[in-house]
């Protein structure tokens, strides 16, 4: 298993897929802590109501 495990390490598309992941979970973050601040201008006037 230390052997896959190494193996898997090594090869340079395990590198990409890490950056993936940690690109779309910073992304889902910045979206979720300024959700007011990027959407706030179009659901304004819904809001108000």
């Amino acid at each position: 298993m230390v052997e896959w495990l190494m193996n898997v390490a090594a090869d340079p598309v395990t590198a990409w897929w890490v950056l993936a992941v940690a690109g779309g979970i910073g992304m889902v973050e910045i979206v979720r802590t300024s959700r007011e601040t990027l959407w706030g201008d179009f659901f304004a006037d819904e809001l108000d109501e």
